[in-house]
């Protein structure tokens, strides 16, 4: 199925790869150091916290637009790889959800001192953000920016964040996003 879809043929693929767990650990490797790199850059210590939190939570949702199936095949197949390439990939993941929780811990510092609540926060982060793909449409209604203000708000503000949510619904906002 690669090499139909690169235009290839399974010799030139195996040239280049020993194996199919080889063709696998080389995307989802980069794939996650590609995230890393998305993240770091995001992360930009000068801005306001709130304001560098959105901005790094809009950085990792772009990285996702063309990423549906590289974020599949991570959650999905990662399992079929040797532990140690399991391990480098999880590595890098951790690096991606580190720089996320200081960047939180740096908004609100309560997270700071309860340690035990930081990383369960910033995985619930991770939820809503890896698995919007599913639900999102572009040509919906949402944003992806109002989506991003949205989860921002929802994070940091709770539902009385939520720009509009204590007025009455339109015909306009009682649709689905």
């Amino acid at each position: 199925m690669l090499a139909a879809a690169s235009g290839g043929s399974k010799a030139w693929i195996y040239h280049y790869y020993a194996s199919k767990e080889a063709v696998l650990y080389d995307l989802l490797r980069s794939y996650t150091d590609d995230l890393l790199g998305v993240v770091r850059a995001a992360d930009d210590p000068t801005l306001e916290p709130r304001r560098r939190f959105a901005a790094l939570i809009g950085a990792i949702l772009r990285s996702y637009d063309d990423a549906q199936s590289r974020h599949a095949a991570i959650l999905n197949d990662l399992a079929r790889l040797p532990a140690e390439q399991q391990r480098q990939i999880r590595a890098s993941q951790r690096q991606v959800v580190d720089v996320v929780a200081g960047v939180l811990a740096t908004v609100d510092p309560r997270l700071e001192r309860r340690a035990d609540m930081l990383t369960p926060v910033t995985m619930s982060i991770f939820g809503m953000l890896n698995w919007h793909h599913r639900w999102f449409r572009p040509d919906g209604p949402m944003s992806t920016d109002d989506y991003i203000d949205m989860v921002v708000a929802l994070v940091l503000d709770g539902l009385d964040g939520l720009p509009g949510l204590n007025e009455p619904a339109t015909d306009a906002t009682a649709t689905r996003a």
